[in-house]
Parts: C-alpha cells; structure tokens; sequence
C-alpha cells in the first residue's frame, strides 16, 4: 500500500530476478481501507509510466540479493494523481 515499504530477500547465493512490478492502482480491492492518500480508483496506468517505473525497480533490485522499494511518488512515477496506489512486484530467486 503507499508509503509502505516492500523488502525482496533472496537466500544466500541467490539473487532477484523481477517478472512483472506495477505501481498505481488496478483493483480496488487492494489496499481499500480508509487513508490519507484519497480514493481509490481501477485502471489507472498508462505504458509508458509503466516502462518508466519498471526501469526503476530493475536498476534497484535486479540481481542484487536483497531490496527494499517504497511504494511512493518519491520513488515512482505517478500515474493517478490523488488516488490511492499499491506496489505489486512478483519476483524469484535465482541462483
């Protein structure tokens, strides 16, 4: 949810390897609890802040052992101003 962290740990002689990372807000299933970061909407993305941000998390995490990204407009590009976004990263661990 925004403003949390998310820590991505591989064990000890593994490193990251991202598949998919996503910033904004696709479902408002997610994270729908009352907040100070306003409403939450479905859909809201484009591809091109998309790509922007998925360049961000690769060069923060791909192939390092551990990583920690927060789910903020500080650290990625926002693509619903004044909604509620979520961090979403599906990554493995590989040797």
């Amino acid at each position: 949810c925004q403003n949390q962290s998310m820590d991505l740990i591989c064990p000890p002689g593994s490193f990251i390897n991202l598949d998919s990372i996503f910033f904004g807000s696709k479902s408002s299933a997610v994270c729908n609890s009352s907040s100070d970061f306003g409403p939450v909407i479905e859909n809201c993305t484009t591809s091109e802040i998309e790509t922007y941000n998925n360049v961000i998390a690769w060069e923060r995490c791909e192939m390092q052992q551990n990583c920690s990204l927060v789910a903020s407009i500080a650290t990625f590009r926002d693509a619903c101003p004044g909604f509620h976004k979520y961090l979403n990263i599906q990554y493995k661990c590989s040797p």
